[in-house]
């Protein structure tokens, strides 16, 4: 056992907040995964904040919290170094870790952290990005997987340099399918499961010197970035398809990213709870109110625009004041990654649009 350890990598593991924590931590997945290898973990850099530290007190592997001056947004920890204080700290915490001579650090969710700690280990760090590289960079790959109704997906394990996600890619995980109905809390979670997968085949590959490193291709490119979706979250009356409006309901109300869905409606934008779409012939043009819905239900007295393929019903949540990006609305509920039983009935709407 301990000869087959030897010839493994020593690791210095971040583990961020920003990972996917359903039913188990995948954090703690990785953990368990590495130390099953032949490979160690020499170091593990934590939040203090993070729900796993307490479980670490016994597990046997060193944990260096991370400084609070890099548990922030990056404007932040840049604003902070200008101290020197800070600066000193972060000089300190640096020396501590080069005491670990590890092998190769690896970043699973971690926010930015400065280039002298991915130079401490020998092979440098590399980082797991669950989305395909160069095409989707940026936070929100897996809302932007839903808003372009991408029918396949892939995970990137790649080195870390000095531009975000654009270090030479070492493996890619396997492809996963992606169906209508899926959300991107489902994209997120199987692909950080197959990325689990895909790094501890990096370090293998690693180790023995069997993966060849691959230039990421410059080529057309998604923003996915958290800029791009609030860009994204705001309905397009005179373009938007009643598949497009499927997908951005799923992509905003099928996760919690504290972006809401929004629509403008009479000259006023609101955050959309939900709707339905019908495709079909219809009078008005796009943008249009053209009744509201007199059937049962949630959505009764909701608004029915006219669409460019037909028509959409929406429960309409407040309205956002100014030019707002987080307006104050709790998401009602996650739209569940499967077809749904429909709230209204065409033949209602039908009836009264008709009689108008």
């Amino acid at each position: 056992m301990n000869k087959k350890k030897q010839s493994g990598l020593r690791v210095l593991l971040y583990i961020g907040r920003a990972r996917p924590r359903g039913p188990h931590d995948f954090g703690a997945d990785l953990i368990r995964r590495i130390r099953k290898s032949r490979h160690t973990i020499a170091g593990l850099i934590i939040s203090s904040k993070d729900p796993m530290v307490p479980g670490m007190k016994h597990s046997g592997i060193p944990v260096f919290k991370l400084l609070p001056v890099l548990d922030q947004p990056l404007s932040g920890i840049r604003a902070s170094l200008r101290d020197k204080k800070c600066r000193r700290n972060l000089a300190e915490w640096l020396s501590r870790l080069s005491l670990l001579r590890s092998d190769i650090g690896i970043i699973f969710y971690g926010s930015w952290i400065p280039p002298a700690l991915f130079k401490l280990p020998v092979r440098g760090f590399i980082n797991y990005h669950p989305a395909p590289l160069p095409e989707l960079r940026g936070v929100e790959p897996d809302t932007f997987a839903v808003l372009e109704g991408r029918k396949r997906m892939w995970g990137t394990v790649h080195q870390i340099s000095s531009g975000y996600d654009e270090g030479r890619i070492i493996c890619r995980t396997r492809k996963m399918r992606l169906t209508r109905y899926m959300t991107p809390v489902v994209v997120w979670n199987v692909l950080t499961k197959y990325g689990i997968d895909a790094i501890l085949d990096a370090l293998d590959g690693i180790c023995d010197k069997t993966f060849t490193l691959k230039k990421q291709i410059h080529k057309p490119k998604v923003d996915a970035s958290r800029k791009r979706a609030h860009e994204e979250s705001i309905i397009r009356w005179g373009s938007d398809t009643s598949n497009m409006l499927h997908r951005r309901l799923l992509a905003f109300c099928g996760q919690d990213i504290k972006i809401r869905l929004k629509a403008d409606i009479g000259g006023r934008r609101y955050c959309i709870r939900d709707l339905e779409t019908y495709r079909g012939r219809f009078p008005g043009k796009p943008g249009r109110v053209l009744c509201r819905y007199k059937g049962k239900g949630r959505f009764s007295g909701q608004p029915v625009i006219r669409t460019k393929d037909g028509i959409a019903v929406l429960e309409l949540g407040t309205q956002v004041r100014g030019n707002s990006k987080n307006p104050q609305e709790a998401l009602a509920w996650l739209i569940p990654p499967g077809r749904r039983k429909r709230g209204t009935d065409i033949r209602i709407i039908r009836r009264y649009i008709c009689s108008k």
